[in-house]
């Protein structure tokens, strides 16, 4: 035992300090260089050098459990954290990407208000178009009218002839033009005296909803021009006028 004249005694409570001085009282009795009298102030301080890395080891194996599994926790939050912003900064730049690949392809996205191509489209509705100047029958195309955007369907391309009988059945160049996109015919509100040959460079479009819809039938809007062609349909995602 280490005198108290030198810092060590019965009542000290570092276990690490009394542990490492006793190993080195200990080895300098076996070496013969001094007894339990002889040891100095230096040579302890030497001996505290020492075993500095075991002093170390020791104070390691007093963190408790729960304290290691708090810090591992916590650092898995940090991960969950980091892994969470990584995701949403992906699907926003994936979504900035989209935005402007759209653009880039000339893209133009609708959302439909009225109800004149019901069925097929409901308000609410998202349609994606692309840019064309030549669609073909059966086709729904958005075109400009008056600074607002008309959605409606092909029905008779540049020099064809179209009639509309009273009980709404449409002929193209006197043949009867099945419409099973219809959920009722209806000759609606025309103008149509007789039949109408269309113009080059223009196309005759009617809404599927026959009995409401203002379209081609209807002098002031009339076939629509190529000039005036915003695309056509190529998606429809469905949606809600509040959406």
């Amino acid at each position: 035992m280490i005198r108290s004249s030198y810092g060590i005694s019965d009542s000290d409570t570092d276990p690490v300090a009394s542990f490492s001085g006793g190993i080195f009282l200990c080895r300098l009795r076996k070496s013969g260089q001094a007894s339990a009298g002889d040891v100095s102030p230096d040579r302890f301080a030497e001996s505290e050098r020492g075993f500095s890395l075991f002093s170390m080891n020791n104070t390691i194996g007093k963190i408790s459990t729960s304290a290691l599994l708090a810090a591992v926790e916590q650092e898995s939050r940090i991960s969950r954290a980091r892994l969470a912003l990584k995701e949403v900064l992906l699907a926003l730049f994936l979504a900035g990407s989209l935005a402007m690949l759209c653009a880039s392809l000339a893209l133009p996205i609708f959302r439909i208000h009225g109800t004149s191509m019901s069925p097929a489209l409901s308000p609410g509705d998202l349609i994606v178009c692309c840019r064309t100047t030549s669609p073909e029958r059966g086709d729904i195309i958005a075109f400009y009218y008056n600074n607002r955007i008309f959605v409606k369907r092909v029905i008779a391309l540049p020099g064809e002839t179209v009639e509309i009988r009273e009980d709404g059945t449409v002929l193209v160049d006197g043949r009867i033009l099945e419409e099973p996109y219809l959920a009722a015919k209806a000759k609606g509100s025309s103008d149509l005296k007789e039949a109408l040959t269309v113009p080059e460079n223009a196309f005759f479009v009617l809404g599927d909803e026959r009995a409401t819809s203002i379209d081609s039938r209807r002098t002031e809007i009339g076939c629509v021009k190529t000039g005036q062609l915003a695309g056509k349909v190529l998606f429809i995602f469905p949606g809600s006028e509040d959406g």
